[in-house]
């Protein structure tokens, strides 16, 4: 068996040692290569690289839900740097396209209520209707910004997205 760091697997038939097939693939539940974490009463929250969020049991750790943010194939895109969580909130660091607000009203379930871009995102603190999101790149430049997010509103039907002023 081998583990990826995208968070799948794969399983090798090794019948003939030297000729070994893939046997099967499959996605864990759970990944391999969690960067930052964060915690509320029940739950522990952790950015996964290859997908964005994993949500355990904060007693057991038992894998209970996950988020797969619908972002581009390149690997860069995907690196999920940072996590906070305030107000029934995720907001995740994605270093190469920016940030991501998922909503954890059912933390087995979260989807998501937001982005936008902000390269080489790889820091973020969320505050009430503030988030503050850091960058730096390999090269040592560095960026700060202050976003303000508008109130998000309950309708009948589902929850409206969250608007960004800076």
């Amino acid at each position: 068996m081998i583990l990826t760091d995208i968070d799948h697997g794969l399983l090798l038939g090794i019948a003939d040692p030297l000729n070994p097939v893939l046997a099967a693939s499959f996605t864990l539940p759970f990944g391999v290569m969690a960067h930052a974490g964060a915690f509320d009463a029940a739950h522990a929250y952790f950015t996964q690289t290859g997908y964005g969020l994993g949500v355990l049991d904060s007693t057991t750790l038992a894998a209970q839900g996950r988020y797969d943010a619908d972002l581009p194939a390149d690997l860069a895109a995907r690196d999920m740097e940072d996590i906070s969580v305030d107000g029934g909130r995720a907001y995740l660091a994605a270093w190469g396209y920016g940030v991501l607000i998922a909503d954890l009203t059912d933390p087995l379930h979260p989807t998501e209520l937001g982005r936008f871009e902000f390269p080489f995102a790889s820091a973020i603190e969320a505050h009430g209707n503030r988030v503050y999101v850091a960058s730096t790149t390999n090269g040592g430049s560095f960026a700060f910004s202050m976003y303000r997010i508008r109130p998000i509103r309950r309708n009948s039907a589902r929850w409206s997205r969250p608007r960004l002023t800076t």
